[in-house]
């Protein structure tokens, strides 16, 4: 009898002891910025409060500073880099447990991958020493090479775009743009737009595009129009609901930039100097934008403040991954120090979580993506570890009570795992 209550309280001590979240809509994130308009905001809803550690993952030797993507499954993929940019990617279930990955000591990856919505992890890839470029395809569930297609020069680092058709479209370097099927074959291929960030893919099939300027194709690759020259270099696209296009840059130093806003048919209808990375856009249009350590909340018809804030100083590429936004119009971001933070979307602070409390390096994580049940992705940059955080409830007095009959203190908080 003493056995059979004995192996009951432990039971129930697990199953208590478990986090236990409550279930909320999930969304992918398919590519850089969030899908296809490059908006940086979710279907998914986000932490509301304080947040743990719920996993954490090590990828030993790996620098992971880039965004993580998500699939409609729930897998994690990511890129890693190790300090002589051999690429790596990898594949994590939403427990943190390793699926695959692919080491590619002599191939360098793009930053971010990007997922069709058949299961393909589509990254593109050189050789560092010969002049090799190509598109590759891995399947996600196992990591086998699917195909890989051969491009005429270096393609974007930033990655690959998809359409909701599985359409691949890769900015190529020296002014070049091509569009892939979803087997590799291409579709086409066009001057212009051979820019370093992902395309916009709007939902009347129009595909914009930047290197100096921002070029609109249509979905078969003929230009529609041409702005007028924008002082942005590597740029930034974003969509907004109402048609205006959103183009953003950063200087050399990081700190400051330009931002313009373009019409629909490729007039600006405003510019301004103190802004620069990833523009994201909250469920009721406005927009957010990041310059000199404050994140600024503004108004697209008028380019005007509606209110800024400081929230400290941010990577270059966090910079230019932006700020993600939940479907109730929180804001997540992460500092270069490690520290991820919320915000409302009337700009007030929520809580912060520091990756890396005992160090005062910098870090340069990536960006946070929001999974199933509001638990955040983060990429910890030097710190070779990728982060899952989460609200996990305290157990209750019956539970502590549990364990004091058992002799236990206390629930593990923290799941650690280490690649092999």
């Amino acid at each position: 009898m003493k056995l059979i209550i004995t192996l009951g309280l432990y039971v129930l001590a697990a199953l208590i002891c478990a986090p236990s979240l409550a279930t909320v809509p999930s969304s992918s994130w398919s590519d850089f910025a969030g899908g296809p308009l490059n908006t940086r905001r979710t279907t998914a809803s986000g932490a509301d409060g304080p947040v743990e550690v719920l996993w954490e993952l090590s990828t030993p030797g790996m620098s992971l500073q880039y965004q993580a993507v998500l699939s409609s499954t729930g897998e994690i993929v990511f890129t890693g880099y190790d300090n002589d940019r051999n690429g790596a990617l990898y594949a994590v279930d939403s427990g943190g447990n390793l699926k695959w990955q692919i080491q590619a000591p002599d191939r360098a990856l793009s930053r971010w991958p990007a997922i069709t919505s058949d299961g393909q992890v589509i990254v593109t890839s050189q050789h560092p020493n010969l002049t090799i470029y190509s598109v590759d395809s891995y399947d996600l569930h196992t990591g086998e090479l699917l195909w890989r297609t051969p491009t005429i020069s270096r393609a974007g680092r930033i990655g690959p775009a998809v359409d909701d058709n599985d359409n691949i479209y890769v900015p190529i370097e020296g002014n070049w743009f091509v569009s892939l099927d979803s087997v590799g074959n291409e579709r086409w291929g066009v001057p212009g737009g051979g820019g370093t960030n992902n395309p916009i893919i709007s939902p009347d099939g129009t595909i914009y595009t930047t290197v100096q300027n921002v070029t609109a194709f249509n979905s078969d690759g003929d230009v529609l129009w041409t702005s007028p020259r924008v002082n942005t270099g590597t740029s930034n696209l974003t969509l907004h609901e109402s048609g205006t296009i959103l183009v953003s840059s950063s200087k050399s130093s990081f700190r400051d930039g330009d931002l313009y806003a373009i019409g629909p048919t490729g007039e600006i209808l405003w510019d301004r100097s103190d802004l620069a990375g990833g523009v994201s856009i909250g469920p009721t249009g406005t927009m957010y934008a990041h310059g000199a350590g404050r994140l600024h909340a503004v108004d697209v018809e008028t380019g005007v403040d509606v209110w800024s804030r400081v929230v400290g100083t941010m990577s270059p590429q966090t910079q230019n991954e932006g700020v993600t936004v939940a479907a109730e119009g929180r804001l997540y971001l992460a500092d270069q120090d490690g520290v991820v933070s919320a915000w409302s979307p009337d700009g007030d602070f929520l809580w912060s979580y520091d990756l890396v409390p005992l160090s005062d390096d910098v870090i340069n994580p990536g960006a946070p993506v929001i999974g199933e049940n509001g638990v955040l992705y983060v990429t910890g940059g030097r710190t070779e570890r990728i982060f899952a955080l989460a609200i996990i409830p305290e157990p209750t007095t019956f539970t502590l009570a549990a364990f004091a009959l058992l002799g236990l203190v206390g629930c593990p908080r923290r799941v650690r795992r280490r690649m092999r």
